[in-house]
């Protein structure tokens, strides 16, 4: 099965509702490997997510909607090379 990189931003809600650790839950859940980190503008997270293309595409999917407390707002991602993470981290 291919791999694949996305470099994400997404933006709203998504900072002091438990989004990172929601994600990175999610993430080990699906097998994807990357982190996450909240941006100082207050309101936009940053992810590195890396995995097989039909588990990645449903993480990215379920990252826009699924959490009970967020609300994303914008969505950008660009697929970028694989850096073969061993985990998914949370960075702060």
């Amino acid at each position: 099965m291919e791999k694949k990189a996305y470099h994400v931003l997404l933006s709203g809600r998504v900072q002091h509702v438990g989004f990172r650790f929601w994600t990175q839950c999610l993430a080990i859940k699906l097998n994807i490997k990357g982190h996450i980190k909240n941006l100082p503008d207050g309101y936009t997270v940053e992810l590195y997510a890396e995995g097989k293309v039909d588990r990645l595409e449903k993480f990215l999917e379920l990252l826009k909607s699924s959490h009970p407390y967020a609300k994303v707002t914008s969505f950008e991602k660009k697929e970028i090379e694989t850096k073969d993470y061993k985990d998914f981290t949370i960075i702060r």
